[in-house]
């Protein structure tokens, strides 16, 4: 079993999804409050940022930051602009988001390429950078077999 605030719960996926029961009793667990939340957050993996400065409730049309499943709760603390995303059905902390993160998020979109934020790999700006490579690099060994043929290279 896991713990969750201290106490043994089982986490059982039905077809429904993911729901919790006290490890005790076998009894369902109800979604996480406000309250929870924080206490989630501050003995787990971030009890180092302090309080929160704002904690909402999150169910539907999440930031392009959190893919995870809803709902959640999300924390944001002044350090670092961190957001932790905690999942109301189960009490994890799904994600941990911070400026770094994000600052390495935009070096990724523009690593492959991806301008809408989809994380696609197969778009049209990829297809023609992978083209104008493949163009160059037989160019390339077109103009070093032409080099080889005459001599030139090594003289």
């Amino acid at each position: 079993p896991m713990l969750r605030l201290g106490k043994p719960v089982w986490k059982l996926q039905t077809e429904a999804g993911w729901s919790l029961h006290a490890a005790d009793t076998g009894l369902p667990i109800d979604a996480l409050n406000k309250d929870e939340a924080r206490q989630i957050a501050r003995s787990g993996l971030v009890p180092q940022m302090g309080d929160p400065i704002r904690i909402d409730w999150l169910a539907e049309d999440p930031p392009r930051e959190y893919r995870g499943a809803l709902p959640v709760w999300v924390l944001t603390y002044q350090q670092d602009g961190a957001r932790v995303y905690i999942r109301a059905d189960t009490g994890e902390i799904v994600t941990i988001r911070t400026r770094n993160w994000r600052i390495f998020d935009i070096f990724w979109r523009f690593h492959i390429l991806d301008m809408t934020g989809e994380d696609k790999i197969d778009t049209w700006w990829m297809k023609l950078s992978a083209f104008l490579a493949f163009a160059m690099v037989v160019t390339g060994l077109w103009l070093l077999g032409k080099r080889l043929y005459k001599g030139i290279l090594f003289r």
